[in-house]
């Protein structure tokens, strides 16, 4: 089998442990590159596992285990191909629509596994909600993904003209400013996606900057007079950092 590249099964004992369907998925994930695939028979109790319903009953925790460790490797995109092939993944989230050409295109370019897992929002038709409670994902990386979605969500609704309020709008909804680390891996995710990025083409990380170092014109200004000045200053300098880039 290490001759011909064959992940198979040693014998009947796979089949005493559901989780296997996603080591097999990780281990296809790591030796991708090196041209190993599935044995077919191995594949065909992959698929009865899955039809079983014991997948269901796997601690979400040991499934995120395996998720991350096949995240890391060099083509993560297997891990969901043999997941989508043996069927598995539609016991856990039956909308799991992932998009592997793109996964694998964001994937290539950033080595990050939380950035890869957040990654999967890219598609819209796929149920990233639900692939996180079915996959037992942190709180922090399901904090990245809605990041991520509004990224694209604006990029999808503003293919022309965007005005400066909507701007900053999305920079505060997303809490940019205090939150920069975060906000700035979806930026990341955004820029790896090929066709991702909309006629907007002023750089996100250079407004947040450039927004996070406002400071109140005035130390007499108090409470909502604070809030509506730094508002006002910051759309003048979004607005000037629009028409600079036309």
């Amino acid at each position: 089998d290490l001759k011909n590249k064959i992940l198979r099964q040693v014998s009947d004992a796979f089949k005493e442990d559901p989780l296997r369907v996603f080591r097999v998925a990780r281990f296809s994930a790591k030796l991708k590159h090196l041209g190993f695939s599935v044995d077919k028979k191995t594949m065909e109790t992959m698929n009865d596992l899955s039809g079983s319903g014991e997948l269901e009953s796997l601690p979400k925790e040991r499934i995120w285990q395996e998720t991350y460790k096949a995240l890391q490797e060099k083509n993560p995109e297997e891990y969901f191909k043999v997941l989508i092939e043996s069927e598995a993944i539609f016991k856990l989230e039956k909308t799991a629509k992932i998009d592997l050409e793109l996964f694998k295109t964001i994937a290539s370019k950033v080595p990050d596994p939380e950035l890869r897992w957040a990654s999967l929002a890219a598609n819209s038709d796929c149920n990233l909600e639900g692939l996180n409670a079915a996959f037992g994902v942190p709180k922090k990386i399901q904090d990245l993904n809605q990041v991520f979605e509004k990224l694209i969500q604006f990029n999808t609704s503003h293919q022309s003209e965007v005005q400066s309020y909507e701007v900053l709008d999305l920079i505060e909804e997303v809490d940019a400013l205090r939150r920069s680390e975060r906000f700035n891996k979806a930026i990341r995710i955004l820029e790896a996606g090929k066709g991702l990025v909309s006629s907007f083409q002023v750089s996100w990380e250079a407004i947040s900057k450039e927004l996070a170092v406002v400071r109140p014109s005035s130390q007499k200004l108090k409470d909502k007079e604070i809030s509506d000045d730094l508002r006002q200053q910051r759309l003048k300098i979004i607005d000037g950092m629009l028409k600079k880039n036309g």
